[in-house]
Formats: C-alpha cells, structure tokens, sequence
C-alpha cells in the first residue's frame, strides 16, 4: 500500500530531524567539543576583550576590562584550553580544548 503524500512528507520530515539531531550529537560530543561552563569562560573572556579595546569608555573602564581579560584568560588555560590564533582550527571563538 503506496503511502500518501501527506505521510511522505511526515516521514520525509521526521528523517530530516533525526538526521540534524545525530549531527549535532556527533559535533557535541567530539573530543575538541566545549562543554557548556567553557562556552560561558569564553563568552565572558570576548566580552571582556571587547571592553578593554572599546572607544568612548574611560581609561579606567577600560584598564578593569583589560585586567578582567587576563584573569579569564588564565582560567580558560589552567581548564586545559588553547587559543587558536591562526584561525586554522575547529574552535568556539578562536578556544579549542588542547587535547582534542
């Protein structure tokens, strides 16, 4: 029995989801995979770097940031992650872990 043009597009769909969902399962859970607390270390330390080099704010302002970029700077390394200066690697905003 032939299925009808509504199931074909319900099954066509639901295979489509299922794909997407193990694709994202496989990219999370890949050994260079961020967990989620990182993400956040990283988050903070790109605001940061963004305040520190920010114009219209006071020197102060900027120097605390500057200041506040280092110390997350040296949590993301003491967490066993690395900068990507070259843009060459697979990494959330230029951060992979070292291992990976």
């Amino acid at each position: 029995m032939p299925l009808s043009r509504r199931h074909r597009v319900i099954a066509a769909t639901a295979l489509a989801l299922i794909i997407a969902l193990i694709a994202v399962i496989v990219l999370t859970t890949q050994g260079g995979a961020l967990g989620g607390a990182d993400r956040r270390l990283v988050d903070r330390h790109h605001a940061s770097m963004e305040r520190c080099m920010a114009d219209g704010i006071s020197i102060t302002e900027r120097s605390i940031a500057c200041v506040e970029m280092s110390r997350i700077r040296e949590d993301i390394r003491a967490r066993g992650l690395c900068f990507d200066l070259t843009g060459t690697r697979q990494s959330y905003q230029d951060v992979y872990r070292c291992d990976g």
